[in-house]
């Protein structure tokens, strides 16, 4: 929409309105509890993000619609003033991660001065009480240079529209945010914070971080799609409609107690496609109501509407709710399926029961963006009721989803829908298979900065005193197996230490192997070939190595879970080539010796290409997958991952299989818009569960970023940025909220 179209919008606002003078609003703060005034009169913000059904919100006793774009506000802002309503303007501010360059003075400077315009554009308006600047810019990004841009809005607002109050919007709060945010933009009056499932202790981390000025909860509503549960072939489970009201309901009371908070906008008042058609709409796609709708005009008017919506239980397949979808949710092509549910709240004679199913959606999209909806699917029922339904599973293998819909009078509906799997079959072990008994374990080596392994002229280890604070801190993080890749000194200090302090902690020992054969003409960063001094010099470093190795195994035989010997070897595009002869000699003189498992940890196609002769000889085998080095994104990383270990058992069927390397760097110049610390915790979820599902041990890369690693003059390099912490210890994201590691 170019300005001239934008101005002719503003002056089609209407003339009744822009005669009423604009409210003054503010906030103070008495007896400890902030408060927001519209002209001197208090005003808790009882708002809903969009714009639909208006009347219907103000029946229900809503006061306050919010947008995210000056575009949104022009085209719903006055009727919404005749029915009463006030209006959150929001500003769309761009995303680095929708390509935007904040180091581009002139498209900053440019998105400034529009910024200003569409200020200008609805500033005066009598239905506006506060601005909104942005709106999660930080999802994906790197560059805190959009926070000036946040602040130079903001500023410019505050000089031309001193009445209201200005604030940002970001995604759920870390200490990064709101460092920067206090540091930098100075003009925001409040800070709005989109909140799902973590709402409970929003509050707690708003005080924790720092920010002592009010808040508003921007967007909350059910718990999101990245913060459930998710099937190990990447289907997030979604709530019925009646768990969502019932959320909802316990929800609204973490705003009304928090004496900083001025109200909120439940997410969302109508409907989009975001993983499924029916996740955060309090509407259904064919325009009827929710219960959260419901439960919404109670807690705010303390009186439920006449009419209110079915409620319905959970869906089930042949008796199982997604949570069982291990084994009960993967069907055979064309295997005849019992789908129901319970009516708990509505008439069985008189409510209209629609089933759907489609596809799982593939555009699996981030921060709001548009996503395609799967298309509904035709399929054979045998038979069906008010309350089940007997189909047939699609011959297709692949990931599906069923839908209920269920509605009743005064059009309200309520909703359900369930997963599943079509496979003829698939890869999956036994608890007992797992490495003492731990889904989820991490590599460490915590070489920290000015610290490297011996690069040639010896290493320089951590302290004792450093590395026994590594240790607690991962413990103290819910792991307790740990990955080392030698068997030198800093390995035999962490052993030491474990068993000094009676640590709960378990050890991959490692065996690290040299070259011993010249790679020179299929690794890239070799730039001469290795002289045959070298190689053989290797040879009986190597040798050296092995006898640390079963020395230490015997020495700490409750410790040491297991050994790997070699890390990448086998591979002709690594700087450390050994032949498969020689690795096997190595793996029969440990074995020979110890009584703990022994394995190898190589890239997923060595298993498959070569691996059989090396697999008979090994416990079990390490495989390592890691979707961002080959190109893959976010979204299509488990997927992927699946498929690496989906080849090696089908290439090793009779071999125990843990992904000893698995990981997604947090910052990378070499995969610009994927390395960050979102799609760490989403790739580390997705992981986990479905390593939980099938038994696999999995080894997160890693607990600690190493600034050793990679080309020293490239500091942003993925090489120094895999850790769940950065190198001075402190948490990022994924180990700072937890998330799925205890």
């Amino acid at each position: 929409m170019n300005f001239a179209t934008r101005f002719f919008l503003l002056g089609l606002l209407g003339a009744a309105a822009l005669c009423e003078a604009s409210p003054v609003v503010n906030i103070i703060k008495k007896d400890g509890r902030y408060h927001l005034l519209k002209d001197g009169e208090p005003f808790f913000v009882n708002g809903v993000g969009g714009s639909t059904n208006q009347e219907l919100l103000v029946a229900s006793g809503g006061n306050t619609l919010r947008t995210w774009s000056v575009e949104q506000t022009l085209g719903m802002i006055d009727e919404a003033h005749a029915n009463g309503l006030m209006v959150m303007g929001g500003l769309w501010i761009e995303h680095e991660r929708h390509g935007f360059d904040y180091n581009d003075e002139a498209a900053v400077a440019h998105q400034i001065e529009e910024m200003k315009a569409r200020v200008d554009q609805v500033k005066n308006h009598p239905g506006l009480l506060l601005w909104g600047v942005g709106n999660e810019v930080e999802l994906g990004y790197t560059n805190p240079k959009v926070w000036d841009t946040v602040e130079a809005v903001a500023a410019y607002i505050k000089s031309v529209d001193p009445h209201r109050p200005v604030m940002c919007v970001i995604a759920y709060p870390d200490r990064e945010k709101i460092a920067y945010i206090k540091e930098r933009c100075p003009s925001l009056d409040l800070l709005g914070v989109n909140a799902y499932g973590g709402i409970h202790a929003l509050s707690g981390f708003l005080r924790e971080y720092g920010w002592d000025k009010p808040y508003l909860v921007t967007e909350w509503g059910p718990t999101g799609f990245w913060e459930g549960g998710m099937t190990h072939w990447g289907a997030e489970m979604e709530a019925s409609s009646t768990q969502k009201a019932a959320a909802i309901k316990q929800r609204y009371r973490y705003i009304t107690d928090d004496p900083h908070c001025l109200g909120s906008f439940v997410f969302l008042w109508g409907q989009k496609q975001e993983r499924t058609p029916t996740w955060f709409g309090m509407f259904l796609e064919d325009g009827s109501a929710t219960e959260t709708i419901d439960v919404m005009q109670e807690a705010w008017t303390g009186t439920l509407p006449v009419d209110l919506a079915p409620r319905i239980s959970p869906l089930f397949l042949n008796g199982f709710q997604q949570q069982d979808y291990e084994k009960q949710l993967v069907l055979e092509p064309g295997q005849k399926v019992l789908a129901h549910y319970t009516l708990y709240r509505g008439d069985r004679e008189a409510v209209d029961v629609r089933w759907e199913m489609m596809p799982e959606s593939t555009d699996k999209r981030w921060g709001g963006d548009k996503e395609a909806r799967p298309p509904t699917l035709a399929f054979n029922y045998v038979t069906r009721d008010v309350e089940s339904i007997q189909f047939e599973a699609p011959a297709e293998p692949g990931p599906y989803r069923l839908f209920v819909y269920v509605k009743g009078s005064g059009n309200k509906s309520a909703t359900a829908n369930i997963p599943f799997l079509v496979s003829p079959s698939r890869y999956s072990q036994k608890a007992s298979d797992l490495i003492e008994g731990q889904v989820m374990a991490v590599a460490y080596s915590g070489f920290r900065k000015g610290q490297h392994p011996d690069r040639g002229d010896g290493a320089n280890n951590p302290t004792r005193e450093q590395i026994l604070e590594d240790l607690n801190i991962m413990v103290e993080h819910g792991f307790h197996l740990i990955r080392m890749y030698d068997s030198r000194e800093n390995t035999r200090a962490t052993l030491e230490l474990i068993q000094e302090y009676d640590i709960p902690m378990k050890v991959l020992l490692g065996i690290w192997l040299d070259a011993e054969i010249d790679s020179y003409a299929t690794c890239d960063w070799l730039t001469e070939p290795y002289a045959p001094e070298l190689l053989a010099a290797n040879k009986v470093k190597n040798q050296a190595e092995v006898n640390r190795g079963i020395e230490l195994a015997k020495a700490f035989p409750h410790i040491v879970a297991a050994v790997n010997v070699g890390n990448e070897a086998l591979v002709d595009w690594n700087d450390h080539l050994v032949t498969m002869d020689s690795m096997i000699a190595y793996v029969r003189q440990v074995k020979s010796v110890i009584h703990q498992p022994i394995t190898v940890a190589e890239n997923y196609l060595i298993w498959v290409e070569e691996g059989s002769r090396l697999a008979a000889e090994l416990d079990f085998v390490g495989v390592h997958t890691y979707p961002i080095w080959v190109g893959k994104t976010i979204d299509e990383a488990l997927a992927y991952t699946l498929e690496n270990i989906a080849d090696v058992h089908a290439a090793l069927p009779d071999s125990r299989i843990a992904i000893l390397e698995a990981g997604w760097a947090t910052t990378a110049n070499e995969f610009p818009g994927q390395a960050n610390e979102a799609y760490q915790i989403q790739y580390y979820q997705e992981l986990r569960q479905w390593a939980e599902t099938t038994n696999t041990t999995v080894f997160f890369f890693e607990a600690f970023d190493e600034p050793w690693k990679g080309n020293p003059d490239n500091p942003m390099g993925a090489e120094k940025h895999w850790g769940l912490f950065f190198e001075d210890r402190s948490p990022k994201a994924l180990a700072e909220t937890q998330v799925a590691l205890k």
